[in-house]
């Protein structure tokens, strides 16, 4: 899953500086044309000038898609387990994780011998995706999963399996029924994953700029998911200042 994540920025387009070898515009939609055909050469070119984008809604199951592999002891993450979490995740800020948890966003802990190798977070407030410029609530009964984390060194062992069956426990015991994610399709591990094993596409989340002019469409398969069952609500708001 971008996943996905919490308050993750994505770089503009222009922000890198241009080079000498740093091909024109028109030479790159040429080249998208004959590599990639003409619809996704025309996809590649709104993405590029962030004029489009899409991510897909995923029901995630409650139980493992699987049999268990590596047996993690799984634990909520606390005060008293902050900083091994920290030591995990260096690439992320203390202020950042402070923020998620004051938000009320709660993360399962796996731990193998101790050592702290996955993670998964969990949200029922409103989280603001910055990749789409708006946020999102979801309903009452569900769970918006996102960044979910395995140690490399346990990756391919099945060790996550330990952490959904404690995220499982973890939301039932706290009265929720139902779990999504979300999905941006160029994720191509992600998108291999989610067709393994068969998780049903609930709908897509689309964002369009044109100058200063945005619009955001949430859209559900009706054979999927009953209009007045959404998994979450959708509430744009302006772009932030970079």
């Amino acid at each position: 899953m971008p996943a996905t994540g919490f308050r993750t920025s994505q770089p503009h387009a222009s922000s890198a500086p241009r080079s000498e070898t740093t091909p024109s515009l028109p030479a790159r939609a040429l080249r998208l044309l004959r590599e990639e055909g003409g619809a996704r050469a025309l996809r590649g070119a709104l993405y590029h000038f962030e004029i489009y984008r899409r991510f897909q809604v995923i029901h995630l199951p409650f139980a493992p898609d699987r049999e268990s592999g590596y047996k993690l002891e799984c634990e909520e993450l606390t005060v008293a387990n902050f900083e091994d979490y920290l030591r995990m995740r260096p690439e992320q800020t203390r202020e950042e994780v402070e923020d998620r948890i004051a938000s009320k966003h709660f993360c399962v802990l796996g731990r193998r011998e101790g050592r702290p190798v996955a993670a998964s977070w969990l949200a029922s407030s409103k989280i603001f995706l910055e990749y789409l410029n708006c946020e999102i609530l979801p309903v009452p009964d569900a769970l918006y999963v996102y960044d979910n984390f395995v140690d490399p060194d346990y990756r391919g062992r099945k060790a996550f399996d330990s952490v959904t069956l404690a995220r499982q426990a973890l939301a039932c015991e706290r009265g929720y029924r139902r779990f999504f994610g979300i999905l941006l399709p160029e994720n191509r591990s992600s998108v291999r994953r989610v067709e393994r094993y068969g998780r049903p596409v609930l709908g897509t989340l689309e964002h369009f700029r044109l100058g200063p002019l945005e619009h955001h469409r949430l859209r559900f398969d009706p054979s999927l998911v009953a209009e007045d069952a959404p998994p979450f609500r959708l509430l744009p708001r302006n772009r932030r200042s970079h």
